[in-house]
């Protein structure tokens, strides 16, 4: 087992060396629960659980150092870190460390939309000097150009966009969103279909629809069976890719964004004119309004059980299902796996 509980290859405790003396992390590094673990509880500060977390989801540790506790089933005092969890990580709470998967590879804890924002700035710094940046349309011809590009910026909070092209002047000019590599699985999810991820995808007749059939499949607070149901609506599918306030052709910003890329940044200079650098993605790049995603990267409705969370329909509250729009190889080969007609 390789969790934040084990001691690191110099003898110090994971935590410490990936977390408390590590000076890449921050708040928002993202850490996922260990491989093989299911619903390790979740406690609130006066040691009542308030939900449980299972191998893969996504957590932020948000204090560098570990706590030592003793809750509720603990024999003696046990190491915790205090962390946030759920929807845009807004729940908080205390994790044994020993549930939270230690960083593996040459980078650690470095995101994978922190290194991307890394590459390309040293990509620009070598350059040195502002650049014309083209990134070539995937739904139809032509290019989108940013003038004068300097930097890669970040975004506050958490919206579509992971971080910004930034000019001369300081504008955000372009709004990326980032997946790291790794194929359709990595990218965990394209949106979130509750309230929070905007009301125009939230009460979209096949997200109703898709919510209505997951309620007859909630139990005391958990579902029976992951369910699969087709996304039909371009403009869903778009909302959810780029971001809730999509339309086509305008309206670029945080939550609409201009691409969405795959893997490393990979600048490449024009031929004929050296102020020109075309920006691609290592293993895809797809445009706004581009919808041509096959294979396992078919949008589809997808839920499973997750304890702590839920959403809302026709005015009642439903726990025990994590609902979202997501590759549908999420969904492959999942026991029990219910797949809704359209």
């Amino acid at each position: 087992m390789a969790h934040l509980g084990t001691e690191a290859t110099d003898g110090t405790l994971s935590f410490v060396k990936y977390v408390t003396k590590n000076p890449n992390w921050s708040k928002k590094m993202e850490f996922v629960i260990e491989n093989k673990v299911q619903n390790a509880k979740v406690y609130d500060a006066r040691g009542r659980i308030i939900a449980t977390l299972s191998e893969g989801d996504k957590i932020r540790i948000n204090f560098a150092k570990h706590t030592m506790k003793k809750f509720m089933g603990d024999k003696k005092n046990i190491a915790y870190a205090r962390i946030r969890f759920g929807s845009g990580f807004s729940k908080s709470g205390h994790l044994k460390i020993s549930k939270i998967r230690k960083p593996t590879g040459k980078k650690n804890v470095m995101e994978a939309e922190e290194n991307a924002i890394k590459g390309i700035n040293e990509a620009l710094k070598k350059i040195g000097h502002p650049i014309i940046c083209k990134v070539k349309k995937s739904d139809g011809p032509g290019y989108f150009t940013f003038k004068d590009v300097v930097a890669c910026g970040n975004v506050r909070g958490t919206p579509k966009a992971d971080f910004t092209l930034v000019n001369a002047k300081g504008d955000h000019v372009a709004f990326i969103s980032h997946k790291k590599a790794g194929g359709a699985k990595a990218y965990q999810q394209y949106s979130g279909i509750t309230e929070t991820a905007g009301a125009e995808i939230y009460e979209h007749p096949e997200t109703q629809k898709f919510l209505s059939n997951v309620i007859g499949f909630i139990e005391n607070e958990r579902l029976t069976n992951p369910m699969v149901m087709k996304v039909k609506s371009k403009k869903l599918i778009n909302m959810s890719i780029y971001g809730p306030d999509y339309k086509k052709g305008t309206n670029y910003g945080k939550d609409h964004v201009h691409f969405i890329g795959q893997g490393d940044p990979i600048f490449k200079q024009d031929k004929k004119n050296p102020e020109i650098y075309y920006l691609t993605f290592s293993d895809n790049i797809h445009t706004s309004g581009d919808t041509n995603f096959r294979g396992d990267y078919e949008p589809a409705f997808f839920t499973r059980y997750t304890a702590g969370r839920g959403f809302e329909f026709d005015g009642k509250k439903y726990r025990g299902a994590r609902v979202m729009i997501a590759p549908k190889v999420l969904a492959k080969g999942r026991s029990g796996l219910l797949e809704i007609k359209v």
